[in-house]
């Protein structure tokens, strides 16, 4: 078995609950490492997808001091984000499209066509 893949996330108060599930659904199984942090406010604007763009800056700012500091590849998630199957499949897929694309430097999913980006989930 791989070592675990560190799997990033922040969450502010009010979505604290969701950080927590989602640790707990990693811890229960050996392919990844949950980093999920507490920030004070991530200062969403109400009612605009991903949180508008102050979120959206400050998710991409630490996406970006990660991408300097981690040497192997790792997961940026929000807190809401669940593997809806076993974790261990969601990580051989994962492997799977690194081995695929070795000389891409990040993968992520495709959503939030209003906003013009997605930072909900991306491996680097």
């Amino acid at each position: 078995m791989p070592s675990p893949m560190r799997w990033y996330s922040v969450a502010d108060g009010n979505h604290w609950v969701l950080a927590e599930r989602l640790t707990k659904q990693l811890a229960d199984d050996p392919s990844f490492e949950a980093r999920c942090r507490r920030v004070d406010d991530l200062g969403a604007a109400p009612r605009r997808a991903a949180g508008g763009p102050r979120v959206q800056a400050f998710k991409l700012g630490e996406f970006a001091r990660l991408c300097d500091t981690e040497r192997a590849p790792f997961v940026w998630s929000d807190a809401d984000v669940q593997a809806l199957g076993p974790v261990s499949a969601l990580r051989a897929r994962i492997d799977a499209e690194l081995a695929a694309h070795g000389a891409a430097d990040l993968l992520a999913q495709r959503e939030c066509a209003d906003a013009g980006v997605n930072v909900g989930f991306l491996v680097a």
